[in-house]
């Protein structure tokens, strides 16, 4: 049971990483072309939503880090 966690918890850091890759190339793609993908767009909707949420959003966000930061 414990191999079989280890696994899966192998699988999801492979995946989290590759998915933090692809943002962060969708990001300077958007930046220096015409944003094709809509990365920027979507990046500010999500930022203006936390900001509207307040600090509600903010300690999410800090949560969020903090927790990245474990790995």
């Amino acid at each position: 049971m414990k191999q079989g966690l280890q696994v899966v918890k192998t699988w999801l850091d492979g995946l989290t990483g590759l998915l933090t890759g692809l943002l962060v190339v969708s990001l300077l793609v958007g930046i220096l072309y015409e944003d094709y993908f809509g990365t920027l767009a979507n990046l500010n909707l999500f930022l203006s939503g936390v900001g509207d949420k307040g600090l509600a959003g903010l300690l999410a966000i800090v949560l969020v880090t903090v927790w990245y930061k474990k790995k």
